[in-house]
């Protein structure tokens, strides 16, 4: 890890240059783990923190468009496709997009927090043409959340572990507390996560 923070601090100039544009593609295309990246190197002063999130934020909601787009224009197909990805049942399909009817600016939001149940519910989006003023405004709202709470997350994880470090002189304390405190964060993100899919499994179920 020390070496890690070595190599970021040799690139210095490269990171401010180059971070935001890289960042921005990499929160369109990938998200989470992206985005905890940019929070860590955030908390190294690298990067803005604010400016961080926004451009995460845009980037995300660019993920959005795009598969709102796939599901305006290719109708079930890629839902299907999605869904044997995940794992999801064509029942459990047709519940989401009865549930996504009902409750459609709700369920993007709710299920940005999912990771794995966000793209089918934007798809779904797409595919029963939800209004794209109305899609914009709940897909703009989701993605800036998500992104303060992941850059948040990389932020805070990256201010702890170098305040720890500090009083921490043995490399084997320090690798030991590393993956303690790594494992306890992933942990808590993982349970976070599994309630809100949870949540929305539980809503997608629900009769109208």
């Amino acid at each position: 890890m020390e070496q890690f923070i070595i190599t970021i601090q040799q690139n210095d100039e490269l990171i401010r240059q180059w971070g935001y544009v890289v960042l921005f593609f990499a929160a369109w295309f990938e998200g989470l783990n992206t985005m905890i990246i940019g929070g860590f190197l955030a908390s190294l002063g690298k990067l803005n923190p604010a400016f961080l999130i926004i451009i995460m934020s845009l980037g995300h909601m660019m993920s959005g468009y795009m598969w709102y787009g796939l599901g305006f224009y290719g109708g079930y197909k890629p839902l299907e496709r999605w869904g044997v990805r995940m794992k999801l049942s064509p029942e459990r399909l047709d519940q989401a997009t009865a549930y996504f009817e009902k409750h459609g600016g709700k369920a993007i939001v709710v299920t940005k927090f999912t990771v794995g149940l966000t793209i089918a519910t934007l798809i779904i989006a797409g595919i029963l043409k939800m209004q794209l003023k109305k899609f914009t405004w709940y897909n703009a709202a989701g993605s800036c959340i998500w992104s303060a709470i992941t850059v948040g997350f990389g932020y805070t994880f990256g201010l702890s572990f170098r305040l720890i470090a500090q009083y921490i002189e043995s490399f084997t304390r320090l690798v030991v507390f590393f993956f303690i405190f790594l494992g306890g964060a992933l942990a808590i993100w993982y349970a976070l996560r599994w309630i809100f899919r949870k949540q929305f499994t539980r809503m997608a179920a629900m009769k109208e």
